[in-house]
């Protein structure tokens, strides 16, 4: 991993349907959770903002609740959302 993730990377932070040491899909990508994961200091939650918004305007990951605040937020990687609605 380079100096900041990719869409990639945050995609795999929000699970990943090869398991590994991956969060499980159970589990929903906050702006918290990827700043733990990629040891980010808690005052770079802007950084961690500005990460997510680029993941999911690539389209690796998506809003669980697009109508949640903005702090409230939580994500899924696409393709999890994808195999939800079958």
């Amino acid at each position: 991993m380079g100096e900041h993730p990719d869409a990639g990377e945050i995609e795999a932070c929000a699970g990943s349907p090869a398991g590994g040491d991956e969060i499980p899909v159970d589990d929903v990508l906050q702006v918290d959770l990827l700043r733990e994961r990629f040891g980010l200091d808690e005052r770079n939650s802007a950084t961690a903002s500005r990460l997510i918004k680029e993941a999911v305007e690539e389209g690796a990951i998506v809003p669980v609740d697009e109508d949640a605040a903005r702090k409230l937020m939580k994500y899924m990687p696409r393709w999890a959302l994808e195999s939800e609605k079958g």
